[in-house]
């Protein structure tokens, strides 16, 4: 089995800004039998990107593309493992510039983790254990993104307040207004209804294998075929609702509230960004655009009684379509990446991380710290305020030098010049 002590994967910020994600873990055996030998523990992080328009539809190769991104042999001979369980610690940092685990109209990318066991026993098969991987990313929300259309020949401009990032199935608010909708002193623009969607529009470069290369027809060097499909994940009208307010000094203003989501149902993916700039990468691209058109049309005013009273339109109409990109993420959670954590406090760490020592020979005691400090020449020097007797240097005196071991080479002189000090 696979216990994963670290967070969800999450590469916080874009693919150029991103440090990655960290994982780290513990393979997990438990022998059942008394003693099992097993000759080899390995385990491999594989990624595997799919397309869903090959250009062979019965060429496995053509339809997928496997890569070992990391591996690990826990030990190199065999091994006898007692009954019980076994655990081997594992990491790998993901790299930030690393697409996300993504299921497009047209690909699929997924990143798995294989761990194999190899018993020596004969009677026992050699085990595998999968467990897929989610590699999501998430961009932190910032302050407001206010875009601007303009429709020339007319004076009318479009202001559109959005958030920064959205989350899929959820909603978020934007703010729509309108401006120079007065275009003479006797005619306006008035807005009949608003009409909005959110589409995904997904990429992928379709690889060919080697036999099948020569089916792309001007393939320029690139090995594939590119594809693009766009689907709609949410969509709404509004026919009322917003305030109009002709003596604004832009020529008159209509404001509104949208309330933006996308649809559950349709399951939405993630922006994916292939920031290779050549064909080793993914070849797989998914981004999200909202598209709104507003249908306006024109009306004659006249006055009567010293107020305006709106007449029969003039005939005149149109159609304002624009388009903003907008960036469909994972919710951020925390949002605080690998590298910005603070270090657990020891008691929250578990046992099996930090390695363990045993002690295998006594420390040093008082004798033997003694026996260092005589064995370099600075023996225990008796206190001159406990001696008792004459202070002369009879020979009858003891040193207080007299219980040392003899010198090191090269002290001779140094001792020589102590024992004059001490006897003068």
């Amino acid at each position: 089995d696979l216990a994963f002590e670290s967070p969800p994967l999450v590469c916080f910020g874009p693919a150029s800004e991103s440090s990655g994600a960290l994982m780290s873990g513990n393979l997990k055996i438990t022998i059942m039998a008394d003693v099992l030998e097993l000759t080899q523990v390995s385990m491999e992080l594989v990624a595997t990107i799919s397309t869903r328009r090959p250009i062979h539809p019965n060429c496995k190769a053509c339809r997928s593309r496997t890569s070992t991104m990391k591996k690990w042999n826990f030990f190199e001979k065999s091994l006898q493992l007692q009954r019980g369980t076994h655990l081997y610690p594992f990491s790998y940092l993901f790299d930030g510039a690393l697409p996300a685990t993504t299921s497009s109209a047209l690909a699929t990318i997924e990143y798995e983790l294989i761990a194999t066991i190899f018993p020596r026993v004969d009677q026992y098969k050699a085990m595998v254990a999968n467990r897929p991987l989610k590699l999501s990313r998430s961009i932190l929300p910032g302050t407001d993104k206010t875009s601007q259309r303009v429709f020339p020949p007319t004076s009318l401009n479009a202001v559109l307040v959005i958030p920064k990032v959205c989350n899929p199935g959820s909603h978020f608010m934007g703010t729509l207004s309108f401006t120079g909708v007065q275009t003479k002193e006797m005619a306006r623009w008035k807005l009949k209804k608003i009409s909005w969607r959110i589409d995904e529009i997904a990429k992928v470069i379709s690889p060919a294998c080697k036999i099948h290369l020569q089916r792309i027809p001007g393939s320029e060097g690139k090995g594939g075929m590119e594809y693009t499909d766009t689907r709609t994940v949410g969509a709404g009208d509004i026919k009322e609702g917003w305030k109009s307010d002709w003596s604004a000094h832009e020529g008159g203003r209509i404001e509104m509230e949208i309330e933006f989501s996308t649809h559950i149902a349709a399951k939405p993916c993630c922006d994916v960004e292939d920031t290779a700039e050549d064909n080793s990468g993914s070849g797989v691209t998914v981004s999200h655009a909202l598209v709104i058109e507003a249908v306006v049309f024109e009306v004659m005013i006249a006055g009567k009684n010293g107020n305006f009273v709106e007449s029969l339109p003039s005939g005149s109409a149109r159609v304002l379509r624009m388009q903003f990109p907008i960036v469909m993420t994972e919710r951020s959670g925390l949002g605080i990446s690998w590298d910005n954590e603070i270090p657990p406090m020891y008691h929250d760490i578990p046992p099996n991380s930090l390695p363990s020592y045993d002690q295998t020979k006594p420390s040093a005691s008082n004798e033997d710290l003694s026996t260092m400090h005589t064995i370099i020449g600075r023996g225990h020097t008796p206190n001159p305020f406990m001696m008792q007797g004459s202070t002369s240097a009879g020979p009858s005196a003891s040193s207080p030098h007299d219980h040392l071991a003899p010198p090191l080479p090269g002290q001779n002189h140094r001792l020589h010049q102590l024992n004059q000090g001490r006897h003068t």
